[in-house]
């Protein structure tokens, strides 16, 4: 709500310990006039296959901006 956001295109993450739910809605919600290119999520991140998280949201970086 602070910062203006309004034509960008932004890629959305999450990192959470149950269930993502409406986060992604919700941030969504908030960013009305930019465009989402992507959006993940992940699961514990720092408890459960830390490296495959870490490639999994580098690869995934990579690919939202080509």
């Amino acid at each position: 709500e602070k910062v203006d956001f309004s034509g960008k295109q932004v890629a959305l993450f999450s990192c959470h310990g149950g269930q993502n739910g409406k986060t992604f809605l919700h941030l969504k919600e908030h960013l009305p006039n930019s465009q989402v290119l992507d959006t993940i999520d992940f699961f514990e991140p720092l408890k459960k296959d830390t490296e495959v998280c870490l490639q999994k949201a580098a690869q995934w970086a990579l690919n939202v901006v080509k």
